[in-house]
């Protein structure tokens, strides 16, 4: 994602790329025979898909594990949705 800012103050204005601060990036090459090839990329989309999905699972549990929300404050903040449409369908 690239964003563009602009200084007021100086007139100036720059580009900032946010993957630099939000991204790390991770390369990865492997050397496979032609032959090959095709199968290991259906293999390789298989792979990235369930470790994408790892990934997204182990980053969620991380959050959830600092969390101080409790199943409390969720039966409490789902209440006050139901009442709000509720009022909404009156």
């Amino acid at each position: 994602m690239v964003i563009f800012a602009h200084n007021l103050f100086i007139g100036k204005f720059y580009i900032v790329n946010l993957n630099e601060f939000i991204m790390a990036e991770i390369v990865v090459k492997v050397d496979v025979p032609k032959e090959f090839k095709e199968r290991f990329e259906l293999a390789l989309a298989k792979l990235m898909k369930l470790l994408v999905k790892e990934l997204e699972l182990s980053v969620a549990k991380d959050i959830v594990s600092k969390s101080k929300f409790t199943e409390k404050d969720a039966d409490e903040l789902a209440n006050k949705v139901k009442l709000s449409m509720f009022s909404h369908l009156k």
